[in-house]
This record gives structure tokens, sequence and C-alpha cells, in this order.
């Protein structure tokens, strides 16, 4: 249960961090672009989130590993944007917008991070999958995957 892993400083800090990801979500749904102007300062957000949770927790080590997880995610994510061929896979924003995610569930646990990314990719595939059953994609068709990260982290973070 969220009651049992966070206290009242952690859960402010991921409810405040909850602001700028449904934006993201929003604006990426509709312009499939995610804007250095949040994602940017979000990565140093969820640093500050990771640390007075961990400060409010006395759970220093849950810092370390959410900053571990943070670069983690950024350098896999960057591996597979800059290994995609024709800029067909992850796009910057969904590489920047994974460090944040990944510090915000790495802090929770490594479990969680993994849960995360494979609850987005799962999603995503599922989703393309019923446009192109229903017709309304195709193989060349681009789909925003920031809203299917931020959903993934969510889900992650409230299962537990």
């Amino acid at each position: 249960m969220l009651t049992d892993r966070f206290d009242l400083v952690a859960a402010v800090g991921y409810a405040a961090a909850g602001i700028p990801l449904l934006a993201l979500a929003v604006i990426d749904a509709r312009t499939h672009r995610l804007p250095d102007r949040i994602t940017l300062p979000l990565i140093p957000g969820s640093l500050l989130v990771a640390a007075a949770a961990s400060a409010s927790t006395h759970d220093w080590p849950a810092l370390g590993r959410a900053a571990a997880a943070g670069l983690t995610v950024f350098a896999v994510g960057f591996a597979i944007m800059f290994a995609s061929p024709g800029g067909a896979g992850l796009g910057f924003g969904d590489v920047k917008l994974g460090a944040s995610l990944g510090i915000l569930t790495g802090w929770l646990s490594w479990g969680t991070v993994v849960g995360a990314i494979a609850l987005a990719f799962l999603g995503a595939g599922l989703w393309a999958a019923a446009l192109v059953l229903t017709r309304r994609a195709n193989r060349h068709t681009h789909l925003a995957f920031g809203p299917f990260l931020i959903g993934g982290a969510v889900l992650a973070i409230v299962a537990g």
C-alpha cells in the first residue's frame, strides 16, 4: 500500500512531481514533443524529491539507488535512441524523461524501475497493436512514448 512506503514528505514530493509529469504526458500525446523547459528541470527536481524523501525516512541508500537508476535509465535510453535506425526509436525527450522517472522509481527499488519500463513498453505495444488492427496506424506511424513511460512509472509506483 502506498501509505506503507511513503511518509508525508515523500508523498508530497511525489505528488508535486506528478504535476509536470501530467503536463508532459498531455503535451507529448498532442505534439510528439517533450519540451526541455519541463524535462530538464524535472531531473534535479526528481533528485530533490528523492533527497527529501531519504532525509525524512533516514533511508540514504535509497537516494544512491535513485541516482544510479536515473543514470542507468538515461544511459540505456540513450543507447536505444542512438542504435535506432533513422530515429525510429526513442526520442531524446523520452531519454531525458527516463532519467527523472528512473530517479523517482529507483528511490523505491530496482524492481519498481524494471516494472515501470516493462509496463511502458507493454502499454505502448498494446496500443500500437490496437491501432494497426483497427487500421488507424501502420508500421511507419510514430507514437508518442512519453505518456506510456509516465503511465508505466505511475502504475509501478502504485503497485509497489
